[in-house]
């Protein structure tokens, strides 16, 4: 923006077409895509780009609190699925199993394509705004990082880094 340019219609622009070839993706061919949750989470992040240091802080510490008990939470309902009902879990599982396998092994591209967009995409979908906090937490990390100016001398930032041990908390 040093020209004085609005990059927001081309940041747009971009992150559009990353949603548009991350959904492709997750149809035509691997439901663990993550480009489609990162070309939602970029648009998020906009609202984010008047926000003093301060309260980007703020949200990050927040996200990854909301995100620390997503994953929690998501943890113990596994569990207790499997405590309160193991047979009738651990059953539906291997019904869902038995038939992607079916799809997957005999039939044609276009069936399954039809069966991705039925049984698969959708819980992608969904499971999409589980992952957004903790994304949106590091997208802001860099936000963050490149307001302080971190990426412009590097060299000046490196004891910062230093001062933690990894694999020390």
């Amino acid at each position: 923006m040093k020209k004085g340019l609005d990059l927001k219609p081309l940041y747009r622009r971009r992150l559009t077409a990353l949603m548009i070839f991350g959904l492709l993706h997750i149809i035509l061919f691997w439901s663990g895509d993550i480009l489609f949750t990162y070309a939602i989470t970029g648009l998020i992040l906009l609202a984010f780009r008047n926000r003093s240091l301060e309260a980007i802080k703020k949200w990050i510490l927040a996200l990854f609190v909301v995100a620390f008990f997503i994953n929690l939470t998501a943890s113990f309902l596994k569990g207790a699925g499997e405590f309160f009902a193991p047979d009738k879990y651990q059953a539906i599982m291997a019904e869902m199993i038995s038939s992607a396998l079916l799809v997957y092994t005999e039939e044609t591209f276009t069936e399954l394509i039809m069966y991705r967009l039925v049984n698969e995409v959708p819980y992608v979908i969904f499971s999409i705004l589980f992952w957004i906090p903790q994304v949106l937490a590091f997208f802001l990390c860099g936000l963050y990082a490149g307001r302080k100016g971190i990426f412009n001398d590097i060299k000046a930032h490196i004891p910062m880094f230093k001062k933690y041990e990894p694999g020390v908390f």
